[in-house]
């Protein structure tokens, strides 16, 4: 039987060994993402000396630093600079919501690109919810029907030239982020798209690739035609249930 100095010593030694991955500082949790997404696409798929094994392994612990230290209540004001400049997109929080993004870098011109998102439900505990494919640019949030809901805007680039660009509404629902019907397209549905080919210069304006104004509740984004974004708007207005068409405008 170990001595009770012995346990202690031992205790306190595993202890320690735990403390880089649930103790980090801001810092120090930016430093290791730069170096792991650094290590991702140095062995990646877009590298001129791919590795899979060491990139899987860079992703791994990539994903595993991100989670870890997003569990704790300050990283919401951690920046995440060196990451952001190795390639990590990251929304800022927006209510009970922030929004991570990234390439795998291990696919081809259809890019596998992850998100995820970091959110509390209601008694302010810590969950994740994770997209397999696509990121996430902007997050947005409203009061709809009584139910806070929040517009994720986003993107997926599906070859060396096209690009879907997306906006969906979630709301948080017990200890998962689910999906809102609140567009009335041609059936319900809790998002909107269009694809366009980015090599194509297209002035979006101050409006971008979506709108959404809460104080009159109408939303737009642009026309596409022959794949190249066209000077007119589709616009939509919440009409108390859903989000209705209104028609083209400049």
């Amino acid at each position: 039987m170990l001595k009770p100095t012995i346990r202690l010593f031992a205790l306190i030694t595993s202890c320690a060994a735990a403390l880089p991955v649930f103790a980090q500082t801001c810092a120090q949790a930016d430093t290791k993402l730069a170096q792991s997404y650094r290590a991702m696409k140095q062995y990646g798929n877009y590298s001129s000396t791919p590795n899979p094994a060491k990139r899987k392994r860079a992703a791994r612990t990539f994903e595993t630093v991100l989670k870890n230290y997003l569990r704790r209540a300050d990283s919401e004001r951690c920046p995440f600079h060196a990451a952001k400049e190795e390639g990590l997109g990251d929304t800022g929080t927006v209510g009970a919501m922030r929004a991570f993004s990234w390439d795998a870098q291990n696919s081809g011109t259809l890019h596998h690109e992850l998100t995820l998102i970091r959110f509390k439900d209601a008694h302010g505990r810590v969950r994740f919810h994770r997209e397999e494919y696509g990121l996430v640019d902007q997050v947005l949030t409203d009061t709809l029907k009584g139910r806070h809901v929040y517009l994720l805007i986003g993107s997926l680039q599906t070859s060396s030239a096209r690009i879907v660009r997306s906006a969906a509404w979630h709301e948080i629902r017990g200890s998962r982020l689910v999906p809102v019907e609140l567009f009335a397209l041609d059936k319900p549905s809790y998002f909107v798209n269009y694809e366009h080919n980015f090599t194509v210069g297209a002035d979006v304006g101050r409006r971008g690739y979506f709108h959404y104004d809460p104080a009159t509740r109408t939303f737009d984004h642009p026309v596409v035609k022959d794949d190249v974004i066209q000077p007119q708007r589709m616009f939509y207005r919440f009409d108390g249930r859903k989000f209705v068409r209104t028609g083209l405008k400049p």
